[in-house]
């Protein structure tokens, strides 16, 4: 429930800073904003030096006592061997129904989108694919949203996932 500074150490002269997500932060395109999310939450910064020159990392923000609705797979192998071929989060009885579930690359590109997806449904997911292309193993970064009993009240979630092939 406290605040965070975010920081970095940087060499060069940096001239361009994007946080994302961008909620719960003070400001996106600061280079030490503060943030303070309500459910643990993992940001992206990407730094753009005066060489043109860009750098991406990546900090988590832990929230205790978040409430983990929702089982989120940590990695998938999409080869088509009928084992862990899609990214589904699975949920627990009180998700309704996962509003979006949408992937991002390393650079904070969106790859991937899915929408009004029901909690656990084996056929509905990210397939590794972006736009009919297969993509390459590696990490890649989610978003998922979603809706919850007996309030009906929102909750995202951001993280990584990798891809093996």
């Amino acid at each position: 429930g406290q605040p965070v500074q975010l920081g970095l150490q940087i060499n060069g002269n940096p001239v361009s800073y994007s946080w994302t997500p961008p909620f719960a932060l003070s400001c996106e395109t600061c280079p030490a904003p503060v943030a303070k999310p309500n459910i643990t939450t993992t940001y992206t910064i990407r730094v753009i030096d005066d060489q043109g020159c860009e750098d991406v990392a990546m900090v988590t923000v832990s929230v205790l006592g978040d409430e983990q609705l929702v089982y989120i797979p940590t990695a998938f192998s999409p080869n088509y061997d009928g084992i862990n071929d899609l990214f589904i989060p699975e949920g627990d009885a009180s998700v309704i129904l996962i509003e979006s579930l949408s992937i991002y690359d390393r650079w904070g590109n969106a790859l991937w989108q899915g929408v009004d997806l029901p909690p656990s449904d084996i056929n509905r997911g990210w397939d590794g694919t972006s736009r009919g292309k297969i993509l390459d193993p590696g990490v890649y970064v989610f978003t998922l949203t979603l809706q919850h009993l007996p309030t009906q009240t929102i909750r995202t979630y951001q993280g990584e996932v990798l891809l093996m092939r």
